[in-house]
């Protein structure tokens, strides 16, 4: 059979898309016009182009759409005003860490934790970041304020990121909704650009023909390519082929425009592409996605609360010192949190005590699933999947099934109870061969 097979098809989607967004530096270089003027015409003819060109822009508006098209419309504008006072690579580079933004600010806005496993790459991104201002960098005539372009350019980063935490709010899986966001992002940016825009000078043929290409192209174009292509292609291949455009961006600016970036520059911007790669790296290899494991309908956290004895548990580094069971202490506070305190023997006979804090998990979701934190601000899940009717016994877990405790309120428990709650762990999912029996000898 002839053609290009689909799976071709979309990945060179996706390259042309990584591409039409890499010119953006080069092309807004080359526009005639005052950065407040490419942004607010830019923006207002990719609106025009990606209501043409993507039926979905047309539905899914709400006011939470719009308040999500502020942030876009501010990265919009951000970037051309950077691109336009410091050189494409800096402006690029610094709008790439949006993700260390996104991890920072995501225990406040969407209530996800901080993990271990993500600080290696904050380290890394703020590492790369400090970069860009280290050394002192001499104004051309392509970047003729690179202290003020470098600080707008890590503006519009933040704003990325305040984007895709917005698009997340908006909820997964809701393709039309991330475009109509898009399209009144750049609506927004036309608008609140335009008192600064005017008056025109003057029009070039060049100057329209450029500003044409980012709206029509550049945005337009390059938007339909990532629609048609990003469902069929895994997250992470996605994420890698789209880290070509700020790595062309320079590339562009330098053959067009003879823009050569400082060597720290440089060095900063490899190293937040590498870091952002080997990290989306490391979270695609736990493979595709599991459904949650099922969690207690309900829990009354007054009677919830109180000591509990632990007789089992899968192995876990922060009770890798403890000889023996554990004690948790749950006292409900009249703010509706949960104080928390954990005690274990050690080996070496001390007793080893940790205060934290509790909360329901998302407001107005399921009490039996729990944020715990014993030092801010990470935040780790506790979710209770399963609950004696009397309070007796309980099974404790999280999402991932990486972590699972049986408790009691007794230091004892009998066989055959214990037998059935492992029954009820691996009817959700959990693989129990590693599984310490920790408690005092089963009755």
């Amino acid at each position: 059979m002839g053609g290009m097979d689909l799976r071709t098809t979309n990945r060179l989607l996706l390259l042309a898309t990584a591409v039409l967004f890499s010119t953006g530096g080069a092309a807004i270089k080359a526009a005639s016009f005052t950065g407040w003027q490419v942004a607010s015409f830019r923006s207002a003819i990719a609106a025009v182009a990606l209501v043409a060109l993507l039926p979905a822009a047309r539905k899914a508006w709400s006011w939470r759409v719009l308040l999500v098209g502020c942030a876009y419309a501010a990265t919009l504008i951000l970037f051309v005003l950077s691109t336009k006072l410091t050189t494409a690579a800096n402006a690029i580079f610094l709008q790439s860490a949006a993700p260390l933004y996104v991890l920072l600010l995501s225990p406040w806005l969407l209530r996800e934790p901080i993990r271990r496993r993500d600080l290696g790459f904050a380290l890394a991104v703020a590492s790369g970041l400090a970069l860009f201002f280290a050394g002192r960098e001499t104004a051309v005539a392509t970047a003729p304020d690179p202290l003020r372009g470098n600080l707008l350019a890590a503006l519009s980063g933040v704003a990325w990121a305040l984007t895709l935490m917005g698009l997340r709010w908006l909820g997964k899986g809701q393709g039309s909704a991330a475009v109509a966001t898009v399209v009144a992002g750049n609506v927004i940016a036309a608008l609140a650009a335009l008192p600064l825009a005017l008056p025109v000078a003057s029009v070039e043929w060049k100057g329209l023909a450029v500003l044409l290409y980012l709206g029509l192209v550049q945005i337009g174009l390059a938007y339909f390519c990532l629609t048609r292509a990003i469902p069929h292609v895994p997250a992470f291949e996605a994420s890698a082929l789209l880290l070509l455009e700020p790595a062309l961006n320079p590339v562009w600016t330098w053959l067009v425009h003879g823009e050569r970036p400082s060597a720290w520059a440089l060095s900063g911007g490899a190293l937040i592409l590498g870091a952002t790669l080997f990290h989306t790296w490391r979270l695609s290899r736990a493979g595709p996605d599991r459904p949650a494991p099922e969690v207690a309908p309900a829990v009354d956290l007054a009677r919830y609360a109180g000591k509990w004895h632990e007789i089992a548990r899968l192995p876990n580094r922060f009770q890798r010192r403890c000889d023996g069971a554990a004690t948790a202490t749950y006292a409900l506070r009249p703010d509706g949190r949960i104080t928390v305190v954990n005690e274990c023997r050690r080996r070496d006979g001390r007793l080893a005590k940790v205060a934290g804090t509790a909360r329901v998990a998302v407001r107005g979701g399921p009490n039996s699933k729990l944020k715990v934190s014993f030092f801010r601000p990470f935040w780790g899940d506790y979710w209770i999947l399963d609950l004696d009717p009397g309070y007796g016994w309980a099974l404790v877990g999280e999402p991932r099934r990486k972590y699972l405790w049986i408790l009691s309120r007794t230091p004892h428990m009998d066989e055959a109870l214990a037998l059935d709650i492992l029954a009820r762990a691996k009817d959700r999912g959990y693989d129990l061969a590693d599984l310490l029996w920790t408690g005092r000898e089963r009755s």
